[in-house]
């Protein structure tokens, strides 16, 4: 009698790992700003789509996990290196936060209309700029910290912000 090795993938790993593709191609969307350490990215709009289509506990971790193997050497990043090391790691310490909050509001109802997804959804971005204003202000103060890694970057977030919400409403 032969013995078959099977190997079966549940839908929650199925999920993992298409979030984790998404998470690492987002990153690969980057694009550098001559003045600032911080590059552009379609990071911001992966997490909260995670946290929304995968849900709180999924989002988080599949997050959590893109994060752990980054920080291992995996050249998942847009900034190259260790991410705890270099100035945009407070970014990337507020994606599994920010994931959460989103799949959170939507869990709870709360992304009904068009109005009520673009206030919860950048509510659910606070984690992120909180996180990477901080640590990237050790790096060069706190004035500079937000001509550098927070105002720039505020209209590109607006822009993701309203295609998820519209996205959402299809």
């Amino acid at each position: 009698m032969e013995k078959r090795l099977e190997m079966t993938v549940s839908l929650p790993g199925i999920r993992i790992i298409g979030g984790l593709l998404l998470l690492i191609f987002s990153s690969r969307l980057a694009f550098p700003l001559p003045f600032s350490p911080v590059p552009v990215t379609a990071q911001t709009f992966a997490v909260l789509f995670l946290g929304i289509f995968l849900g709180k506990e999924l989002a988080t971790e599949t997050v959590l996990l893109y994060l752990l193997m980054g920080n291992a050497g995996l050249p998942f990043f847009a900034a190259s290196g260790p991410f705890l090391m270099g100035p945009t790691a407070g970014y990337l310490l507020g994606f599994p936060f920010s994931a959460y909050l989103a799949g959170y509001f939507h869990e709870k109802g709360k992304l009904r209309d068009l109005p009520s997804r673009v206030l919860l959804l950048s509510l659910s971005s606070f984690p992120i700029y909180l996180g990477g204003l901080s640590w990237l202000s050790l790096f060069v103060g706190w004035k500079s910290a937000l001509a550098l890694g927070l105002f720039p970057f505020i209209p590109g977030d607006i822009i993701k912000i309203l295609i998820l919400s519209a996205l959402m409403g299809l």
